[in-house]
């Protein structure tokens, strides 16, 4: 089940009523479908289970007020905490092929420029990750170009000397070594750091 369905089962529902009027009807629809959206979770019929609704997905305002909620929640929390659950909010990103290149660093946007852009390539999503890393303090970050298996690009984000691997597969934090990885280049990220005191 999904939240189309949950919206579409209202709808049906409030269709069968033969009672309200088709202006009444469309500003109904409207009212029903934002609201869902805007709650960001739908219950389930059995009522321990929820739909999360992918906040990227959402607008401006929904994206910010989330990424600001990760951060205040991961204020006190450990290193490997803070790295595994900031790559996990910014793995949910739809990944488009190009959007940033390394040689052009000084020229990515900053935080919430890139929030509001909202368009993310993997070098985009591991600059949102180094964002919110450098926010909450965490200053041994590095982010390199990697081949895996000689055929698939990478581009990682390298915490605490490579302790900590983000911006790789989703959950794979704590499994991956850098080791696993050949042709390293480390992407310069003096500019970024200086983006976040401009903001």
């Amino acid at each position: 089940m999904h939240t189309g369905f949950l919206y579409a089962k209202h709808v049906t529902s409030l269709k069968s009523t033969k009672t309200i009027q088709p202006l009444v009807w469309r500003a109904t629809v409207r009212v029903l479908y934002y609201s869902l959206i805007k709650q960001k979770r739908a219950r389930l019929t059995n009522g321990d289970k929820y739909i999360v609704i992918n906040v990227f997905l959402l607008d401006y305002h929904t994206r910010l007020r989330e990424w600001y909620t990760l951060r205040e929640k991961l204020q006190d929390s450990d290193l490997q905490t803070i790295c595994v659950e900031v790559d996990k909010f910014w793995q949910r990103v739809p990944i488009s092929n190009h959007y940033l290149h390394p040689a052009d660093t000084p020229d990515w946007p900053g935080p919430w420029e890139l929030i509001s852009d909202n368009n993310y390539c993997r070098y985009a999503r591991g600059l949102g990750m180094v964002y919110t890393l450098l926010l909450l303090g965490v200053k041994d970050i590095d982010i390199v170009d990697a081949m895996y298996d000689n055929s698939e690009n990478a581009c990682l984000v390298l915490v605490d000397n490579a302790k900590y691997i983000l911006n790789w597969y989703p959950n794979s934090v704590l499994n991956t070594t850098l080791s696993d990885f050949t042709n390293i280049k480390k992407i310069d990220i003096n500019p970024l750091t200086q983006k976040i005191g401009k903001e």
